[in-house]
């Protein structure tokens, strides 16, 4: 079965860091520089930077999944299977949605998220940059 195939592992912290920063560089760069879904009609002060966090919690969110993923790997023999691979990318993309979500949220919008919200701003806004973003995660990754 595929899912059980066996491939490689990104155990190093610097690697994993490495991958972190360029995922979290390239939205920032995405966010600050094409400005999509309308931010570049928005005025707010200090806007290159408040869009410039949204790369440091997908960063933070590569760095926090990384002792899970070293748990999983050590409790299976030291073996990463593709089934591995797809559950750690998928929460990891949750993780990143909803830490995002939060932040727009609290400190964008300056309102209390909700449901709701929350579905919609996953549906609309993150999900367009899952096909962009899990391609390159996944070829750093391996």
């Amino acid at each position: 079965m595929v899912l059980n195939r066996v491939i490689s592992f990104t155990h190093p912290w610097s690697k994993t860091g490495i991958i972190a920063l360029t995922l979290g560089g390239v939205l920032a760069l995405v966010l600050v520089l094409l400005q999509p879904f309308d931010t570049y009609s928005m005025e707010m002060e200090y806007k290159g930077l408040r869009l410039s966090v949204y790369g440091l919690i997908v960063a933070v969110m590569v760095l926090l999944i990384h002792p899970l993923e070293n748990f999983w790997y050590a409790r299976q023999g030291r073996q990463w299977r593709v089934l591995n691979e797809v559950v750690m990318v998928a929460t990891g993309l949750l993780l990143m949605l909803g830490a995002t979500f939060l932040y727009l949220s609290y400190f964008i919008n300056h309102e209390e998220p909700t449901l709701s919200s929350a579905l919609d701003f996953m549906l609309y806004f993150g999900s367009p940059y899952i096909p962009l973003f899990t391609p390159l995660w996944l070829y750093l990754r391996y």
